[in-house]
């Protein structure tokens, strides 16, 4: 089913539930959640509903073309898993969000329409003995846009890329030389 399947569904039933999806790309197992209960499984991928023990900070919109930050919290978590936090490399993997709908039976109603996709950036953890909570911000992927690049135009750099290519082998050569214009 696609998205509009989904809208249609919207359209054409009285009875349904909207749902948001997230997906988190720890390594080695992804933390994918929704806003349920239960588990629901979309694209061979199971998400399990963590009811109201999460938050999502209201998305950042405007006119320009920036980089916006999304909080998400998840609250109720048992403090053995905090750590996972503290011990992975999350920091620029990906986090994404999906809209949906669950039919009358629980069950998803055509596919889920893609709202955020970002980048993991920091987490804060707080821990209160039994359970605790971790926040993670993340940014969207324009945030590459302010990011420098290190590419140069050197026959080392080069060769990084295309090996055996010899366009700007004699570069370092030309680099001072005196043209005379005629």
């Amino acid at each position: 089913m696609s998205v509009e399947d989904t809208f249609s569904y919207i359209e054409d039933n009285d009875v349904f539930s909207p749902i948001i999806l997230a997906e988190f790309d720890f390594d080695p197992t992804p933390v994918r959640v929704f806003t349920g209960l239960g588990e629901i499984v979309w694209q061979s991928k199971a998400f399990t509903g963590i009811g109201n023990l999460g938050e999502i900070s209201n998305p950042q919109d405007g006119n320009d073309l920036r980089a916006n930050t999304q909080a998400y919290r998840l609250n109720g978590i048992p403090s053995e898993y905090l750590g996972i936090v503290l011990t992975e490399n999350y920091q620029g993997r990906r986090s994404r969000l999906w809209l949906g709908v669950l039919d009358e039976y629980g069950q998803l109603a055509g596919d889920p329409y893609l709202i955020s996709d970002g980048r993991m950036d920091t987490a804060t953890i707080e821990d209160n003995g039994d359970t605790g909570s971790i926040t993670i911000q993340a940014e969207t992927i324009l945030i590459d846009l302010d990011r420098p690049r290190e590419r140069r135009y050197t026959h080392e750099d080069q060769q990084d890329l295309y090996p055996g290519d010899k366009f700007f082998e004699k570069v370092t050569a030309t680099q001072n030389k005196e043209i005379i214009w005629k």
